[in-house]
């Protein structure tokens, strides 16, 4: 157990994203999840992503043509809920979000832990930025920290989910930290995947 916990310490953040059905909370479906941990400094460690199939049985066109996931590629994968708990516990008691996780994302996972504090990087970006209409993309955000961004690569969970780590580390580093550090903050290492 004083393994995991010294694990957690070092990164202390998970970052996640999903694809669903479509942008119904209350009646569309997860599609992919992944959720990577990391630290402030830009390093990765563990993943945890899926592939699942919704109970529906189908995957509408409008939302393939976005993240290119067809039912044939979930046929067979669990369905969400039958993940969730693994969710969960990879997340255990550490601050975790998203981009656009506040209002979309959160509500599709179905999980709150209680006293877990939450990051939305859309949010953060509003509010550096001071975006008036309360809204910036992940592709944008990206752009206005000096991140490059592969839109043919983007609404996919892993890829947005290493963007959004990115962003969110741009975000909250100040230029002195940055200028401390032997490799730019952007640059990210894997240590271990789920799959």
């Amino acid at each position: 157990m004083e393994s995991r916990i010294a694990y957690e310490t070092y990164f202390p953040l998970v970052a996640y994203d999903v694809e669903t059905t479509g942008l119904d909370r209350d009646n569309d479906e997860v599609i992919e999840v992944c959720f990577i941990e990391f630290n402030e400094r830009g390093e990765v460690g563990r993943g945890f992503h899926s592939l699942c199939e919704p109970f529906a049985g189908y995957i509408p066109t409008e939302a393939s043509e976005i993240h290119g996931i067809m039912m044939s590629d979930v046929r067979g994968k669990p369905n969400y809920f039958d993940i969730r708990e693994n969710v969960v516990d990879f997340v255990a008691e550490r601050k975790f979000g998203g981009h656009n996780s506040d209002w979309f994302d959160l509500e599709m996972i179905k999980i709150a832990p209680d006293g877990v504090e939450t990051f939305d990087t859309m949010v953060m970006g509003v509010e550096k930025f001071h975006i008036r209409d309360g809204r910036i993309s992940l592709r944008q955000l990206c752009g206005k920290v000096g991140i490059k961004f592969d839109k043919k690569q983007a609404h996919r969970a892993e890829y947005d989910v290493l963007m959004c780590i990115k962003a969110y580390c741009a975000l909250v580093r100040t230029e002195t930290e940055a200028l401390m550090n032997d490799i730019p903050f952007w640059e990210t290492k894997q240590v271990g995947w789920n799959d």
